[in-house]
């Protein structure tokens, strides 16, 4: 593991750029990175947040808050340096961003290890229909608001990597959808809604506050399938939590088996030597991204003259090579633990 002196203020650029233009309906791109603020770039203090970090990184992958308490993870958190590919810092009067990029691989070996599948970077998108019941008052959440109820979903939809939707309910939704519906879990117009919002999984849910206590009624629609709960506390928090719990162990079931006929799409590792300058690297990558099989291309690392890029695709390492082999930019040199190795031609 490496902190790259080459390339590294385009990088930090490239990844920022990335991560605020690649946004897919379905898809996660900084799944398996994390960015965290600090006051030094010492090797003592990115030691000290690297548990955070981890754990960050595992919850988000895994959809999953039991997932950290595993004995697979207790012991992988250990050993964390192991499972990241590259570091670098970005400085601004003073204060630090640390990027870390996780190895996507070696995560998913570890949730295999719990007995965890994972949505991978492709995840469904949920549009949350939520009636909050206060002092006999039902109020819709809604999006663009304020509403502390509303912040706590969009941070736990973060930090367990579930692309969640609110409403807009503006005007014209308001002609045919009522508090009502979600209370009594009417769901014809609701799913009637879900179109404009390009999402096909619903979940609805109600929570009313019973002197200092929530109740809390929730139902995942998927298609013509659907399952319930209940949950009840005095934390909200904690009701939240257990509610993306079982959001994402339910997802997991209905999106493994609507996905299970498609074609399995996996992320290669290809090294390129002879990137000598920003211009190689931006030429390089963007090469890559034009190949009709690619899906996506992430920045693996860099080290003095030599780049890696995660490139996922349809059809695995064979159809990369044989892609690369239609034009002349690259040449292949070898394979090395099942990392392709090319160099640009002069």
């Amino acid at each position: 593991m490496k902190c790259m002196p080459a390339l590294q203020l385009f990088l930090a650029a490239s990844l920022t750029f990335m991560l605020c233009n690649s946004v897919v309906a379905l898809t996660i791109d900084n799944l398996y990175s994390e960015v965290i603020q600090l006051n030094d770039n010492t090797i003592a203090t990115r030691s000290a947040i690297l548990p955070q970090a981890f754990e960050s990184v595992v919850r988000r992958v895994a959809s999953s808050h039991s997932a950290l308490t595993h004995a697979e993870y207790l012991n992988a958190k250990q050993h964390i340096d192991a499972y990241i590919n590259t570091y670098f810092y970005s400085e601004n009067a003073g204060v630090y961003n640390l990027t870390l990029q996780f190895n996507e691989q070696m995560l998913t070996d570890l949730l295999n290890k719990m007995g965890r599948t994972s949505f991978s970077k492709n995840r469904p998108q949920v549009l949350l229909w939520l009636i909050v019941e206060q002092n006999n008052q039902p109020n819709f959440l809604v999006s663009g608001s304020q509403d502390e109820i509303a912040n706590k979903v969009e941070a736990l939809a973060k930090s367990y990597g579930l692309p969640i939707v609110l409403p807009l309910l503006d005007l014209t939704e308001r002609l045919f959808i009522a508090e009502q519906d979600v209370i009594n879990f009417n769901i014809k117009p609701l799913q009637q809604a879900a179109g404009r919002y390009n999402a096909d999984t619903l979940m609805v849910g109600k929570l009313n506050n019973i002197s200092g206590v929530w109740h809390c009624e929730w139902r995942l629609v998927d298609g013509d399938n659907s399952v319930s709960w209940n949950s009840a506390g005095e934390d909200l928090d904690i009701e939240l939590e257990v509610m993306f719990n079982q959001l994402a162990d339910n997802l997991l079931v209905s999106f493994g088996i609507r996905d299970s006929s498609e074609v399995i799409k996996q992320s290669i590792a290809v090294r390129v030597k002879g990137v000598n300058n920003v211009t190689d690297y931006a030429t390089v990558l963007a090469y890559l991204k034009n190949l009709p099989i690619v899906q996506q291309v992430e920045i693996g690392g860099v080290d003095g003259n030599q780049a890696i890029f995660l490139v996922t695709v349809d059809g695995g390492k064979d159809a990369v090579i044989k892609a690369l082999q239609s034009d002349n930019l690259l040449n292949a040199e070898s394979e090395i633990d099942a990392t392709l190795i090319y160099r640009i031609s002069s």
